[in-house]
């Protein structure tokens, strides 16, 4: 089952050891393969020929050390994954939306301390300043999708029916992205003052999606295509807000029932901003690649705002401050006990992804799921993995 793309080769990354062999390209296969069986070994649980299952992809600064698919992306057809199958990677979605945002700052088309309602007048007064900043790193204390009446449940009434508890069977329907944001606009209370403390907010990353487009005069879709996605080579990387349109190779999502039946978990929901990314983990390499040189704008100083953490928050989650955590810009910054990382994850349907950069060597995995129980191993599993590849790396360099 296992589909591999050509691993690239940096002499001192994963296994220096190996830099001890004769020839140029003697050294080259010597380090792919090690790096390659240490990837493989770890994705074992998803190398299955009857379930859907994960690509992955480990770098280090910017260079790709070892990519894999594992399992199937279609049951129906038993098509096998490959590193160029395109997954929705929801909120992993979110660090494009606030990057797109960070280059429009750097374009001085707008100011992260502009209060929102310079952008969107239509929103209520919410008797204080909600600011861009805000948004970015969830400390608005605007409504969250359950006080606007988003119409999801982690198992929807389809799911229920097939398991047998429930006699209902249906797909939720969505509301336009239209729709939703007149509901939005009806919902005048925040639920603590801006800047207080950080609460993971799905609300306010729709709404950077919202500013892109007024301070570009371009969709969201289109912006981050033309600053982002094209001049980086990610062609197989959009925002879909057409979801049942055709996409070429995507990985369909699938929830495993109690008697181990797989069904297809799929929604029509299209608006974006806090979600809405397809994209690959060959495509996500090279996002890395830049996060790790910049070249589309800002520099380097862009990318050290993107995973720059507010420590003077209160959070909801356990987040240790002290030991440099915190919510950064689509990024979250978390202390491990091998250095801190910038991660985020994401979760949609059968879809399960996660993101994960070690800031200190430069380390990172990526990585795609279409199977709802991958959820019971992420982030442990990729960040077992970057962990182990960063101990592997510094015991080379002893």
């Amino acid at each position: 089952m296992r589909s591999v793309s050509t691993v690239s080769y940096m002499c001192g990354a994963l296994a220096l050891a190996a830099c001890s062999g004769s020839g140029a390209q003697g050294t080259h296969d010597q380090v792919e393969s090690v790096a390659q069986s240490f990837l493989d070994e770890r994705m074992t649980v998803f190398d299955r020929a009857d379930a859907p299952g994960c690509t992955a992809t480990l770098s280090r600064n910017g260079v790709t050390l070892a990519s894999g698919a594992y399992g199937l992306a279609n049951l129906d057809h038993d098509i096998p994954l490959s590193t160029d199958s395109v997954f929705r990677v929801a909120s992993v979605s979110k660090q494009f939306t606030a990057f797109a945002i960070l280059l429009l700052a750097d374009d001085g088309a707008l100011d992260l301390e502009d209060d929102i309602r310079e952008w969107l007048p239509e929103l209520p007064d919410y008797g204080h300043v909600v600011n861009i900043l805000h948004l970015l790193e969830h400390s608005s204390g605007l409504p969250y999708y359950g006080d606007i009446g988003f119409p999801y449940e982690d198992v929807p009434d389809y799911i229920r029916a097939s398991e047998g508890d429930d006699t209902s069977y249906g797909n939720p329907i969505f509301l336009s992205d239209s729709e939703f944001f007149e509901r939005v606009l009806k919902v005048e209370t925040l639920h603590y003052p801006p800047g207080e403390k950080s609460s993971y907010n799905n609300v306010g990353y729709y709404l950077l999606g919202k500013i892109v487009e007024r301070a570009s005069g371009q969709h969201l879709r289109d912006f981050a295509k033309e600053r982002i996605f094209q001049p980086l080579g990610m062609d197989d990387t959009f925002f879909n807000t057409h979801t049942h349109v055709t996409v070429k190779r995507r990985a369909s999502p699938y929830f495993r029932l109690k008697d181990g039946r797989y069904i297809e978990w799929q929604t029509d929901l299209n608006w974006i901003g806090d979600g809405g990314l397809f994209t690959t983990v060959e495509d996500l390499a090279r996002w890395e690649a830049n996060f790790q040189d910049n070249q589309l704008g800002g520099g380097a100083e862009l990318i050290e705002l993107m995973v720059r953490p507010n420590p003077n928050l209160e959070y909801d989650d356990d987040f240790d401050t002290d030991g440099g955590g915190g919510a950064a810009k689509g990024l979250f910054i978390v202390p491990t006990d091998f250095g801190l990382v910038a991660e985020h994850g994401g979760a949609w349907v059968g879809f399960r992804t996660h993101t994960e950069r070690h800031l200190e060597s430069g380390y990172s995995i990526f990585m795609l799921c279409n199977t709802f129980e991958a959820a019971e191993m992420l982030p442990d599993l990729p960040r077992g993995i970057l962990k182990a590849a960063i101990q592997s790396d510094l015991s080379q360099d002893q």
